[in-house]
């Protein structure tokens, strides 16, 4: 028991460590950051479409003054979604979005720590745990860019390493289930993030292929790929095969989101500047780009230990002694993390696929700090295991300490009020909130997005229009009027019911025919049966917007949205794999469980016979 209790202590110290970072995160006002409209406006967009009847919201129709946005059907959801359910859960819109970003510091230090404490120790978890949420890029994600999807996927990516670690090492089939888990996770949190740290998981598996794999390795590591991009296909493989139904790929490389305005200097990497301003080309940027002195020392340290373990046989090498260490892999991630922040790098940025939708190079910095987060945890191992356990003692507070100061100074947030006189925000220090609120043009962000207003106000929720459909030339000024127009008069309208998700209309034309829009975007999903027969839909010619042919006579025509055969088959597969994995993980559970009872059962007879 006293064993377990000593065991949990690097687990509550880092927690503890996350909720410090995060802790000006739960005032009572929106914290300032490049994308908190953006990110609030999606949660009231989510809980808006989850009230009107869509259980998954790939559609949000009160985006474009009511015209509709498919943003989650290409944008990763899941930190939206967790906040809508603290939302529903009565937290509130606002308190929604700062949970989960206190439940990600909170995860993204365990996380972090479970991964160290299997790698190299105990005290390697609670030092790489600490340093997680202390460095100064996991800080600009809380602080100055608000970036709720980021702080998600730091908070789930060092858990598929875990189980992939955990897989090399026990061989079971357990690991590999679990890292198909944490993949869809990762995936689902945030697009850009995905990309970057799944292609580190997938060099971090190809290097354990080549230390010693157990037996069966490979063909689990095909079933921990396999099933997490299965079970998380209704999400990527709509986004893939739909994504020229959207202007994204123009809207989000191009101008403001050219990588080749953002690369970074090492003189950035090295400074200690913190601001809470912007990216722009060359050194004028007015947001912190450092890499962090401290993690950068930590490193260098650590993998001087590293190699050094390496050369007097460390137990972290295979069982031949071959520098193969999967360590040295995640160590080398951190100088190549900070080599793609740099224009140097701008020949592989040309040409690697898909790399441009990273958009800012700095972006590699979430992968600097978790590499060198680990490092770091190694120099802690290595300090609390000295002989003298009052210098150990010493050293660790010391190394503790050390983090505090140096990063403790960057964890002090800017609160946002939106200024209705000027239309924009305004940025405050926690003591300039009271006498900036004697303003009456200064309001809440929940005031001026309050869900009532978001159809009218032309909220797209994405920097440039990346989810407009590519049918709309020119997004809407407005909200219309109504949401029927008739385009011919030989047409009228006899009865008609509205909702968000579903239009039902009785309507009669004349002799000639007749027709009418739908004042809402044309986007592949919406679907039409006029007297219970399917008919197609037509974008109009410039607008985008929803065109229906009425023939002669008296009909009911039902339009309405729903899943194409993509997503159709998409949400199927990940159904059936969801399934399949559950199945498989109990079976292999109950497997473990037998073979556990019957070797204590061998055990307990042996003991018997001696006697």
């Amino acid at each position: 028991m006293r064993q377990r209790a000593v065991s949990a202590v690097p687990f509550v110290v880092v927690a503890l460590a996350g909720l410090a970072a995060a802790w000006d995160v739960l005032a009572p006002y929106q914290v300032f950051g490049h994308s908190a409209y953006i990110d609030y406006s999606r949660v009231v967009g989510i809980d808006l479409a989850v009230h009107q009847g869509f259980v998954y919201p790939r559609w949000l129709p009160d985006f474009y003054f009511g015209y509709g946005s498919p943003i989650f059907n290409y944008y990763a959801p899941l930190p939206y979604l967790l906040a809508e359910l603290f939302n529903l859960a009565g937290a509130g819109t606002l308190y929604g979005i700062k949970l989960v970003y206190m439940l990600g510091a909170v995860c993204a230090g365990v996380s972090m720590c479970l991964l160290a404490r299997e790698l190299f120790g105990p005290w390697a978890g609670l030092g790489a745990g600490v340093m997680m949420v202390l460095t100064p890029y996991f800080l600009v994600d809380l602080y100055v860019r608000s970036s709720i999807g980021e702080v998600v996927a730091m908070a789930v990516a060092p858990l598929l390493f875990y189980f992939l670690l955990r897989l090399h090492r026990t061989g079971k089939l357990f690991p590999a289930l679990s890292g198909a888990v944490v993949l869809w996770l990762l995936i689902f949190s945030h697009n850009i993030s995905a990309l970057i740290f799944v292609a580190a998981a997938v060099g971090f598996a190809l290097v354990l292929c080549f230390c010693a794999p157990p037996e069966g390795f490979r063909f689990k590591l095909i079933v921990l790929f396999g099933f997490g991009l299965i079970i998380s296909s209704y999400f990527w493989a709509p986004a893939l095969l739909e994504k020229g139904f959207v202007q994204a790929e123009e809207s989000l490389t191009g101008k403001y989101f050219n990588y080749e305005l953002h690369f970074a200097t090492l003189r950035q990497l090295l400074s200690d500047y913190w601001g809470y301003g912007m990216s722009v080309q060359g050194e004028g940027d007015t947001m912190p780009l450092q890499a962090g002195r401290l993690h950068l020392l930590m490193w260098c340290a650590g993998l001087i230990l590293l190699l050094l373990g390496a050369r007097h046989g460390s137990p972290l090498h295979d069982q031949n002694g071959e520098r193969r260490d999967p360590a040295l892999y995640l160590a080398a991630l951190a100088p190549l993390a900070l080599f793609f922040t740099l224009e140097t790098s701008g020949l592989l940025w040309r040409h690697l696929p898909l790399i441009r939708f990273v958009q800012f190079p700095w972006r590699f910095l979430m992968l600097f700090v978790f590499s060198a987060s680990l490092l770091a945890g190694l120099v802690f191992e290595k300090a609390a295991t000295l002989r003298s356990r009052p210098v150990a003692a010493v050293v660790v507070v010391a190394l503790l300490a050390s983090a505090a100061l140096f990063y403790g100074r960057f964890a002090d947030a800017r609160y946002l009020l939106h200024d209705q006189r000027r239309g924009r925000p305004v940025k405050l220090a926690a003591q300039e909130i009271d006498d900036a609120r004697r303003n009456p043009d200064l309001v809440r962000l929940e005031d001026y997005l309050a869900p009532d207003r978001i159809p009218y106000m032309g909220i797209t929720s994405t920097a440039r229009d990346d989810y407009l459909p590519v049918w709309v030339k020119a997004a809407p000024a407005h909200h219309p009027k109504q949401l029927l127009e008739i385009k011919k008069e030989s047409v009228a309208v006899v009865n008609r019911h509205e909702t968000p998700r579903t239009r039902s209309y009785l309507l009669r034309a004349g002799t000639e025919g007749g027709r009418i829009v739908i004042h809402t975007f044309y986007f592949p999903g919406w679907i039409a049966m006029m007297d219970g027969e399917r008919i197609e839909l037509a974008p109009e010619p410039g607008t985008g917007l929803i065109v229906v042919d009425v023939p002669p006579g008296i009909h009911e025509l039902v339009v309405t949205f729903a899943d194409t055969p993509v997503r159709k088959a998409s949400t199927l597969a990940s159904l059936g794999g969801a399934v399949i994995l559950v199945l498989v993980w109990t079976v292999a559970r109950i497997r473990d469980d037998v073979a556990e009872i019957r070797r204590k059962k061998r055990a307990i007879k042996r003991r018997t016979k001696k006697r």
